[in-house]
Protein backbone atom coordinates (compact mmCIF):
# COMPACT_ATOMS: atom_id res chain seq x y z
CA UNK A 1 0.00 0.00 0.00
CA UNK A 2 1.46 3.33 0.78
CA UNK A 3 4.12 4.34 3.42
CA UNK A 4 1.86 4.99 6.47
CA UNK A 5 1.03 1.23 6.64
CA UNK A 6 -0.83 -1.73 5.32
CA UNK A 7 -5.04 -1.79 4.85
CA UNK A 8 -6.72 -3.69 7.52
CA UNK A 9 -8.31 -6.81 6.54
CA UNK A 10 -12.10 -6.85 5.70
CA UNK A 11 -12.79 -9.73 8.37
CA UNK A 12 -11.37 -7.52 10.86
CA UNK A 13 -15.04 -5.36 10.75
CA UNK A 14 -17.75 -7.02 11.51
CA UNK A 15 -20.06 -6.09 8.58
CA UNK A 16 -19.00 -4.72 4.95
CA UNK A 17 -21.16 -1.43 5.37
CA UNK A 18 -18.70 -0.73 8.79
CA UNK A 19 -16.05 -1.43 6.45
CA UNK A 20 -17.42 0.88 3.90
CA UNK A 21 -17.85 3.39 5.82
CA UNK A 22 -14.01 2.84 6.98
CA UNK A 23 -13.02 3.09 3.43
CA UNK A 24 -15.17 5.81 2.63
CA UNK A 25 -13.69 7.89 5.40
CA UNK A 26 -9.36 6.77 4.29
CA UNK A 27 -10.28 7.49 0.80
CA UNK A 28 -11.69 11.01 1.62
CA UNK A 29 -8.66 11.46 4.17
CA UNK A 30 -6.09 10.03 1.67
CA UNK A 31 -7.70 11.92 -1.37
CA UNK A 32 -4.83 13.65 -2.56
CA UNK A 33 -2.40 10.75 -2.38
CA UNK A 34 -4.55 8.39 -4.56
CA UNK A 35 -5.31 11.15 -7.21
CA UNK A 36 -1.43 11.76 -7.77
CA UNK A 37 -0.82 7.73 -7.22
CA UNK A 38 -3.70 7.03 -9.91
CA UNK A 39 -2.04 10.33 -12.87
CA UNK A 40 1.39 8.88 -12.41
CA UNK A 41 0.08 5.11 -12.99
CA UNK A 42 -2.33 6.45 -15.66
CA UNK A 43 0.59 8.62 -17.39
CA UNK A 44 2.81 5.01 -17.59
CA UNK A 45 0.59 2.67 -18.70
CA UNK A 46 -0.63 4.98 -21.53
CA UNK A 47 3.23 5.84 -21.96
CA UNK A 48 3.81 2.45 -22.88
CA UNK A 49 0.38 1.04 -23.91
CA UNK A 50 -1.00 4.13 -25.91
CA UNK A 51 -5.01 5.30 -26.05
CA UNK A 52 -6.13 2.66 -28.80
CA UNK A 53 -8.20 0.91 -25.31
CA UNK A 54 -9.81 4.19 -24.60
CA UNK A 55 -10.35 5.31 -28.25
CA UNK A 56 -11.98 1.42 -29.32
CA UNK A 57 -14.26 1.90 -26.27
CA UNK A 58 -15.57 5.26 -27.18
CA UNK A 59 -16.50 3.97 -31.13
CA UNK A 60 -17.41 0.67 -29.88
CA UNK A 61 -20.42 2.78 -27.14
CA UNK A 62 -20.78 5.79 -29.41
CA UNK A 63 -24.24 6.81 -27.50
CA UNK A 64 -23.00 6.06 -24.25
CA UNK A 65 -20.49 8.73 -25.36
CA UNK A 66 -22.47 10.99 -26.70
CA UNK A 67 -24.42 11.27 -23.37
CA UNK A 68 -20.99 11.59 -21.52
CA UNK A 69 -20.28 14.52 -23.68
CA UNK A 70 -23.65 16.23 -23.07
CA UNK A 71 -23.86 16.03 -19.58
CA UNK A 72 -20.16 17.45 -19.47
CA UNK A 73 -21.07 20.20 -21.65
CA UNK A 74 -24.30 20.64 -19.61
CA UNK A 75 -22.71 21.14 -16.17
CA UNK A 76 -19.91 23.81 -18.08
CA UNK A 77 -23.12 25.77 -18.79
CA UNK A 78 -24.67 25.72 -16.33
CA UNK A 79 -27.88 23.87 -17.15
CA UNK A 80 -26.71 21.21 -14.84
CA UNK A 81 -26.22 21.54 -11.11
CA UNK A 82 -23.85 18.70 -9.88
CA UNK A 83 -25.56 17.54 -6.93
CA UNK A 84 -24.55 15.99 -3.67
CA UNK A 85 -24.40 12.21 -3.77
CA UNK A 86 -27.79 10.53 -3.03
CA UNK A 87 -26.74 8.08 -0.34
CA UNK A 88 -24.31 9.35 1.55
CA UNK A 89 -24.50 13.59 1.12
CA UNK A 90 -20.75 13.48 -0.37
CA UNK A 91 -20.30 16.53 -2.45
CA UNK A 92 -16.95 14.92 -4.63
CA UNK A 93 -19.85 13.02 -6.81
CA UNK A 94 -20.28 11.37 -10.74
CA UNK A 95 -22.92 11.23 -12.77
CA UNK A 96 -24.64 8.13 -13.56
CA UNK A 97 -26.63 7.66 -16.51
CA UNK A 98 -29.71 5.11 -15.77
CA UNK A 99 -30.43 5.39 -19.99
CA UNK A 100 -28.04 7.06 -22.14
CA UNK A 101 -30.33 8.02 -24.51
CA UNK A 102 -31.72 10.56 -21.90
CA UNK A 103 -27.82 12.52 -21.01
CA UNK A 104 -28.85 14.93 -19.15
CA UNK A 105 -30.86 13.22 -16.59
CA UNK A 106 -28.27 11.32 -13.94
CA UNK A 107 -28.29 10.47 -10.49
CA UNK A 108 -25.10 11.95 -8.51
CA UNK A 109 -23.34 9.80 -6.20
CA UNK A 110 -20.25 9.74 -5.27
CA UNK A 111 -17.05 7.00 -6.69
CA UNK A 112 -17.94 4.49 -4.10
CA UNK A 113 -21.57 4.70 -4.65
CA UNK A 114 -21.39 4.52 -8.44
CA UNK A 115 -19.79 1.81 -8.05
CA UNK A 116 -22.23 0.02 -6.51
CA UNK A 117 -24.56 1.08 -8.76
CA UNK A 118 -23.16 -0.38 -11.71
CA UNK A 119 -22.32 -3.37 -9.77
CA UNK A 120 -26.09 -4.10 -9.19
CA UNK A 121 -27.35 -2.97 -12.84
CA UNK A 122 -24.89 -5.62 -14.91
CA UNK A 123 -27.43 -5.20 -17.89
CA UNK A 124 -25.67 -3.23 -20.83
CA UNK A 125 -28.79 -2.39 -22.49
CA UNK A 126 -28.39 0.95 -22.12
CA UNK A 127 -24.94 1.27 -22.80
CA UNK A 128 -26.08 1.61 -26.28
CA UNK A 129 -25.43 -1.20 -29.31
CA UNK A 130 -22.25 -2.74 -29.20
CA UNK A 131 -20.40 -2.27 -32.44
CA UNK A 132 -18.13 -4.71 -34.39
CA UNK A 133 -14.99 -3.65 -36.36
CA UNK A 134 -16.83 -3.41 -39.56
CA UNK A 135 -19.58 -0.62 -38.41
CA UNK A 136 -16.91 1.36 -36.51
CA UNK A 137 -14.94 1.35 -40.03
CA UNK A 138 -18.11 3.03 -40.99
CA UNK A 139 -19.32 4.92 -38.26
CA UNK A 140 -15.45 6.96 -38.64
CA UNK A 141 -15.93 7.30 -42.13
CA UNK A 142 -19.27 8.54 -41.72
CA UNK A 143 -18.04 10.81 -38.71
CA UNK A 144 -15.28 12.31 -41.10
CA UNK A 145 -17.76 13.03 -43.89
CA UNK A 146 -19.55 14.87 -41.50
CA UNK A 147 -17.01 16.97 -40.12
CA UNK A 148 -15.89 17.90 -43.46
CA UNK A 149 -19.20 18.92 -44.69
CA UNK A 150 -19.47 21.23 -40.98
CA UNK A 151 -16.08 23.05 -41.97
CA UNK A 152 -17.27 23.33 -45.28
CA UNK A 153 -20.65 24.90 -44.32
CA UNK A 154 -18.99 27.16 -41.43
CA UNK A 155 -16.00 28.02 -44.27
CA UNK A 156 -18.74 29.62 -46.72
CA UNK A 157 -20.71 31.31 -43.62
CA UNK A 158 -17.60 32.84 -42.50
CA UNK A 159 -16.55 34.50 -46.15
CA UNK A 160 -20.29 35.46 -46.36
CA UNK A 161 -20.16 37.35 -42.85
CA UNK A 162 -16.96 38.79 -43.89
CA UNK A 163 -17.96 40.31 -47.35
CA UNK A 164 -21.19 41.08 -45.39
CA UNK A 165 -18.99 43.31 -42.84
CA UNK A 166 -16.97 44.77 -46.28
CA UNK A 167 -20.43 46.70 -47.49
CA UNK A 168 -21.45 48.02 -44.45
CA UNK A 169 -18.28 50.06 -43.75
CA UNK A 170 -18.15 53.08 -43.70
CA UNK A 171 -21.69 53.44 -43.62
CA UNK A 172 -21.28 51.75 -39.95
CA UNK A 173 -18.18 52.19 -37.82
CA UNK A 174 -15.91 49.30 -37.11
CA UNK A 175 -17.40 49.59 -33.40
CA UNK A 176 -21.12 49.17 -34.83
CA UNK A 177 -19.73 46.58 -37.38
CA UNK A 178 -18.61 43.96 -34.59
CA UNK A 179 -21.80 44.29 -32.03
CA UNK A 180 -23.66 43.57 -34.94
CA UNK A 181 -21.32 40.35 -35.85
CA UNK A 182 -20.12 39.34 -31.98
CA UNK A 183 -16.45 40.57 -32.67
CA UNK A 184 -14.09 42.95 -31.68
CA UNK A 185 -13.36 46.55 -33.36
CA UNK A 186 -9.84 45.62 -34.09
CA UNK A 187 -10.71 42.33 -35.69
CA UNK A 188 -13.74 44.03 -37.77
CA UNK A 189 -10.67 46.40 -38.75
CA UNK A 190 -8.66 43.66 -39.44
CA UNK A 191 -11.20 41.72 -41.45
CA UNK A 192 -11.83 44.74 -43.58
CA UNK A 193 -8.09 45.70 -44.76
CA UNK A 194 -7.67 41.93 -46.05
CA UNK A 195 -10.50 42.13 -47.91
CA UNK A 196 -9.88 45.13 -49.21
CA UNK A 197 -6.59 44.07 -50.57
CA UNK A 198 -7.79 40.82 -51.72
CA UNK A 199 -9.91 39.87 -55.49
CA UNK A 200 -13.24 38.70 -54.36
CA UNK A 201 -13.66 34.78 -53.85
CA UNK A 202 -16.20 33.27 -53.80
CA UNK A 203 -17.66 31.13 -51.02
CA UNK A 204 -18.15 27.99 -53.54
CA UNK A 205 -14.60 28.15 -53.91
CA UNK A 206 -12.23 25.30 -52.20
CA UNK A 207 -9.03 26.84 -50.69
CA UNK A 208 -6.28 25.05 -51.83
CA UNK A 209 -3.97 27.06 -50.08
CA UNK A 210 -3.51 29.92 -47.61
CA UNK A 211 -0.55 32.28 -46.97
CA UNK A 212 -0.71 34.88 -44.01
CA UNK A 213 -0.58 38.10 -46.29
CA UNK A 214 -0.64 36.71 -49.62
CA UNK A 215 -3.49 35.87 -52.53
CA UNK A 216 -5.56 33.18 -51.25
CA UNK A 217 -5.15 30.52 -54.23
CA UNK A 218 -8.42 28.63 -55.05
CA UNK A 219 -10.54 26.53 -57.33
CA UNK A 220 -13.96 26.47 -58.26
CA UNK A 221 -16.10 23.39 -56.96
CA UNK A 222 -17.84 21.31 -59.94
Amino acid sequence: MDSEGSMPRRNQFKTNEEYNEWYRNYREMRRGYFREYSKKYNREWRKKNGYHNEIKSQLRYPLKQKARMMLRQGIQSGKVIRGNCEKCGNPNTHGHHSDYSKPLQVKWLCALHHTEEHKKNMDIKNRGKKLSDEEIEKYIAKRQKEIAGEKEKARKERIKRQYEMLKLYPALTLQEIGNKYGISRERVRQIIKIKQTQPPVSSNAKVVAVKKGRYIKTKQNK
